[in-house]
């Protein structure tokens, strides 16, 4: 018996294994995505870190989205209430 058959299945079977281990990761199925996030508030970060938008409530309790330049000063904000009533 020639033993280059064998010798050609094994590296076979001990590759096309790598490969399906390597790819495994790939075709598991994924965890679905979160269907409700619920937060007090949320913060937007950029590469930095720095602050750049907040969407979250006042010190009144009120909704409040603030957007922040590069040097963390508010640039824009507003409140629910005044979008409402019309008031700045």
């Amino acid at each position: 018996m020639k033993r280059t058959p064998f010798i050609v299945g094994v590296v076979a079977a001990f590759l096309l294994g790598l490969c399906g281990g390597a790819f495994s990761g790939r075709l598991a199925a994924q965890p679905a995505a979160a269907v409700e996030v619920k937060a007090g508030s949320f913060v937007l970060v950029d590469a930095e870190g720095s602050k750049r938008a907040v969407l979250g409530f006042d010190k009144s309790g009120q909704p409040n989205l603030s957007i922040f330049d590069e040097r963390g000063r508010v640039v824009w904000s507003t409140r629910a209430s005044a979008l409402l009533t019309g008031q700045q």
